[in-house]
């Protein structure tokens, strides 16, 4: 009996020396969290430090050493303005991830919530709830279920290809500074005429087709402004019905059918905003491209 005590109480110590350790280990771990410019800095820092593969073989060695100069400033020129883009994408892609998470736990919450009641309901023989309404909240829960574990996985690949951009290696733990999404702010009525000055002084037919790349995006950027107004008010009417459903099924005036139907309207709309602010944010990191590119030449 005493030695099945001490071998209880040396499993005990022992896991809890494991359990001090891996708290230290996590707590030890380094933690970047990053600022849009801060990444876009620190990419293009990584890229200027990536070895070219043409660098080890001795005869394109000789070739690179005579290549005329400007084309080697253009061609680091057009990467810098790819990695931007890309950057600015990922940066983007990662904050309507966080956001459609938060949104796909928000519904979760509601969900569940729900079907415990309905749940109760039933086993009191509550004459407003069936059956089918306890397992439609059911397959509501499951389904918002799936969709969060997707969504993290998500967010979790773009870190990842975040990380790889940056030149971040091993373990350590990235976040971006930014919690929510928000519409880039940019002067619409200035870079449209910014657009028909650059046109009335470009004469080539190459020149004009050069222009109508950047009005193509512009037209994206004012195509994607339109959108996220309509989604904000249906955003903001879909949370209203969602509000009244929710206090309805609370005080037992409210059917189950409603609150979920109610749901997958709030998650929808929310949705829908969120992704036209994202392709909103990637229309004006196209322009900057564009107009960038456009300078160059």
């Amino acid at each position: 009996m005493k030695r099945k005590i001490r071998l209880n109480i040396l499993f005990f110590i022992s896991l809890s020396f494991i359990l001090i350790f891996s708290v230290k280990t996590l707590s030890a771990q380094e933690k970047i969290e990053l600022a849009l410019d801060e990444c876009i800095k620190m990419a293009l820092d990584n890229n200027r430090n990536l070895p070219n593969a043409s660098n080890n073989e001795i005869g394109k060695y000789f070739d690179r050493i005579f290549k005329n100069q400007s084309e080697e400033k253009e061609k680091n020129r057009r990467n810098k303005r790819k990695t931007v883009y890309k950057i600015k994408t990922l940066y983007y892609d990662l904050l309507l991830a966080k956001e459609l998470i938060q949104l796909a736990d928000e519904v979760k919450s509601n969900f569940e919530e729900a079907y415990e009641k309905a749940e109760k309901k039933l086993e009191s023989e509550d004459p407003d709830i069936t059956q089918q309404d306890v397992l439609k909240l059911k397959l509501g829960l499951v389904g918002s279920k799936d969709e969060l574990n997707r969504l993290e996985y998500n967010k979790k690949e773009i870190i990842e290809s975040l990380k790889y951009k940056l030149g971040i290696l091993g373990n350590k733990i990235f976040d971006i500074k930014s919690k929510r999404l928000k519409q880039e702010k940019i002067d619409l009525k200035k870079v449209e005429g910014n657009i028909d000055l650059t046109l009335s002084n470009k004469s080539s037919f190459k020149e004009k087709e050069e222009i109508f790349r950047i009005t193509k995006v512009f037209l994206k950027i004012n195509k994607a402004n339109d959108s996220i107004k309509t989604a904000r008010e249906a955003r903001k009417v879909s949370r209203g019905l969602l509000v009244t459903n929710l206090a309805n099924f609370d005080f037992g005036i409210g059917e189950a059918k409603d609150l979920f139907e109610s749901l997958f309207i709030y998650r929808r709309s929310v949705k829908n905003y969120l992704t036209k602010i994202h392709e909103y944010n990637i229309a004006v990191a196209e322009l900057s491209y564009e107009t960038e590119k456009d300078s160059d030449n």
